[in-house]
């Protein structure tokens, strides 16, 4: 019986066999080497993400007009008269 939280994928015996060598050559269970490719997997995902609003921003379109604007208000909280 699995442990509260825990839940089944079913692969193919060959993508079965994959993980098993890939987790025993990382010295970790393939339910530990999943984890380390789900949290991989997310982050690359972000970095992705962050890299295209990045890339919006250079075009100078609305995302750059909208990114100045809001500095414009953050900096205006600079001479605010309140000690740092």
């Amino acid at each position: 019986m699995s442990a509260v939280g825990d839940t089944s994928v079913r692969v193919s015996e060959e993508t079965h066999q994959i993980f098993s060598k890939l987790a025993q050559q990382h010295h970790t269970s393939i339910r530990g080497y999943l984890a380390r490719v789900a949290e991989d997997l997310r982050r690359q995902h972000m970095l992705e993400e962050t890299n295209k609003a990045y890339a919006a921003l250079q075009t100078g379109g609305q995302a750059t007009k909208s990114l100045q604007e809001e500095r414009e208000l953050w900096d205006a909280t600079l001479a605010d008269g309140l000690d740092e």
